[in-house]
């Protein structure tokens, strides 16, 4: 009788390391796969930010137009070193500073915003010092609407705006980075063209 309730407990102990073994196996299985999930969904998540960076074109409604007024002038010839920082003009989470100069209608121009690559920066650099990342360049009409914008892809170094004025007036430059919140240095050049330049 005892021989058999020995035989009993044993197989009762073995039975319960058996299903301790296949619980322990199907909780870090679980966790593995919820690990697994968690990484998807970060990468997707990434993925969604990259692909919102990458989105540089920029509409009226994303620019400081009500500041217009607040632009610094600009001459043909000119080249400003300058940057953008916190004490710049913000709008929706961008850093935007603005030149207004007088064009005439025909006017063959050449606008070049020179910063930096993001490639060269670390994440903790993207808010201070060293150039500015992925710089964007706006033009702005005498009615102020967009008619160039440049460049059309992020990870540029520079952006180069090159045309015709459609009309005589007002225009006005707005300088930013198509990664919202950074600031930097950037150099702006304006130039007039020749014809056959």
């Amino acid at each position: 009788m005892f021989h058999s309730k020995s035989r009993f407990i044993k197989l009762y102990l073995n039975s319960a390391r058996l299903m301790t073994g296949a619980s322990l196996l199907l909780l870090s299985y679980s966790s593995t796969v919820s690990a697994g999930a968690k990484q998807v969904l970060s990468n997707e998540v990434r993925l969604a930010q990259a692909q919102a960076q990458a989105q540089t074109q920029l509409t009226v409604d994303q620019l400081p137009i009500s500041r217009l007024s607040s632009s610094a002038k600009l001459e043909y010839g000119d080249r400003i070193s300058s940057t953008l920082n916190v004490s710049s003009i913000r709008h929706q989470g961008r850093r935007f500073a603005i030149y207004q100069f007088e064009g005439e209608a025909e006017q063959s121009i050449r606008i070049n915003l020179v910063g930096g690559l993001a490639s060269d920066r670390t994440p903790g650099q993207l808010q201070t010092g060293a150039l500015l990342i992925n710089p964007v360049v706006v033009l702005l009409n005498p009615a102020g609407e967009i008619i160039a914008q440049q460049p059309e892809q992020t990870d540029v170094a520079n952006a180069l705006v090159r045309m015709n004025l459609p009309t005589t007036g007002t225009y006005n430059i707005l300088v930013t980075s198509a990664t919202v919140g950074a600031g930097g240095r950037y150099t702006l050049t304006l130039q007039k063209l020749e014809p056959g330049q």
